[in-house]
């Protein structure tokens, strides 16, 4: 004999999900905790240079040569600190960037050593269009830029990507009137291929709906016909010529040329003897026909 025993399935409970969330939080903790205070400050370094270049070029794009503004701006760093300046000499109008005062040196430019990080000397200038050069003159050719711990141990990060992406920032444009032309005409090219593949369904759906409308008045009104037709029929007072003068011809939607009497029949002969009524009930293009019998 074979004995059945069911297991017992159910989800986890709150507390079991709570307690599962606590040891993942502690897991985590745990693996933050092991990352070296170096790779931290390298990334904030990083991020922070990022930002200061920004700033430059947007310092040179905001400037006016109408005005009589400098129109060149740049960053340009020694390895040890790095510093904002304004025209084309390197070393000789140094702005104060906007940054911590503790990092700040007497010459108003970035001590590198106080980040706790070193990186790759450049020099950089970017003109009133945001455009950056280096020399003077020559298109940034998006050369890397390396941040790393000052003390040598811990993780380097180099900004290629990023530092370009930000030199390159002359291609993050708005689009021009014929762009904008060429592409209102595409989609109005492409809507009219849509609507002409469409056309039919979406003309005419309205149509088919009100042609369904039509025919289901007529049925309606067929269906009354029929209803005093067998009235008639189990009253025994069936007469077609009063069923059709009382019933039919009243009907507004009687077509009375093509409602008449006949006789059915084949090419080669009748396949009945005697007269049947032909109503036929149009409404506009929609047709209902029914025979009765006597």
């Amino acid at each position: 004999m074979r004995k059945m025993f069911r297991i017992s399935q159910k989800g986890f409970t709150f507390l079991e999900l709570i307690a599962v969330l606590i040891v993942l939080g502690i897991m985590t903790a745990v693996a933050v905790s092991r990352a070296t205070n170096h790779d931290a400050e390298v990334i904030t370094g990083a991020d922070t240079l990022k930002a200061h270049i920004r700033y430059a070029q947007t310092m040179a794009m905001n400037s006016n040569p109408n005005a009589g503004d400098e129109t060149i701006w740049g960053i340009s760093c020694s390895g040890s600190s790095y510093w904002l300046f304004r025209g084309t000499a390197p070393g000789d109008d140094i702005i104060r960037l906007p940054d911590d005062e503790k990092y700040i040196n007497g010459d108003r430019t970035i001590n590198l050593t106080q980040k706790k990080i070193s990186v790759t000397g450049f020099t950089v200038f970017f003109d009133n269009r945001g455009i950056p050069y280096y020399p003077l003159g020559t298109q940034w050719p998006g050369t890397a830029i390396t941040v790393a711990p000052a003390s040598g141990s811990g993780t380097n990060v180099t900004k290629y990507y990023a530092f370009y992406r930000i030199c390159a920032m002359k291609n993050n444009r708005g689009f021009t009137l014929i762009e904008v032309i060429i592409t209102v005409t595409l989609i109005a090219i492409a809507a009219a291929m849509f609507v002409a593949y469409m056309g039919t369904s979406l003309t005419q759906s309205p149509v088919s709906s009100g042609m369904v409308a039509k025919q289901y008045a007529l049925i309606q009104e067929m269906e009354l016909i029929t209803s005093q037709y067998r009235q008639e029929i189990n009253n025994g007072t069936l007469n077609l010529n009063n069923f059709k003068a009382s019933y039919v011809d009243i009907n507004s939607y009687v077509d009375a040329a093509n409602t008449i009497f006949t006789t059915l029949n084949s090419g080669s002969g009748t396949y009945t003897t005697q007269q049947v009524l032909v109503v036929t009930l149009k409404n506009e293009d929609q047709t209902v026909m029914s025979i009765f019998t006597q």
